[in-house]
């Protein structure tokens, strides 16, 4: 998961010129329950929530849901998915997201190497977000685990 918010999703505010970026790019309206993207789907934007709210989650080989995060308004989600999104992101009431195509967002990021910075900032506090659940979930015995 997916934030300058994947993620999932990094809790960081963009700046400068994603700002000015954000602004003027195109507005999606998602109902609850509605997914932003599926995982395995091709990664083709970033999103930052402007209201509402967004779960993150793996769907698990028994068909069990791992809630991995949740996105609020402000954060970017779809952050760092190389190719393909490797997870859900499914509304969990109305929201409205900020839509940027990857491009764009490379793009940006070549011409402002301070924004190049605060994203790799933000993926590499969504890896050790990502490794912290991973140990906590990991000292849990059996029960623990399941409950």
């Amino acid at each position: 998961m997916q934030t300058l918010a994947l993620q999932p999703a990094v809790n960081a505010r963009p700046v400068g010129g994603l700002d000015q970026t954000l602004a003027q790019a195109t507005l999606r309206r998602v109902e609850a329950k509605e997914f932003v993207f599926i995982e395995g789907d091709p990664t083709t934007h970033v999103f930052r929530v402007e209201t509402g709210a967004v779960a993150l989650y793996k769907v698990l080989a028994d068909g069990r849901r791992q809630i991995v995060g949740f996105a609020y308004p402000g954060d970017l989600i779809g952050l760092g998915a190389q190719g393909e999104h490797p997870m859900n992101a499914q509304a969990i009431k109305p929201t409205r997201l900020r839509c940027l195509g990857v491009a764009t967002l490379h793009r940006l990021a070549a011409q402002d190497p301070a924004l190049g910075f605060k994203l790799y900032e933000a993926v590499a506090r969504e890896l050790t977000a990502t490794r912290d659940l991973m140990l906590t979930t990991g000292q849990r015995s059996a029960t623990e685990r399941v409950g």
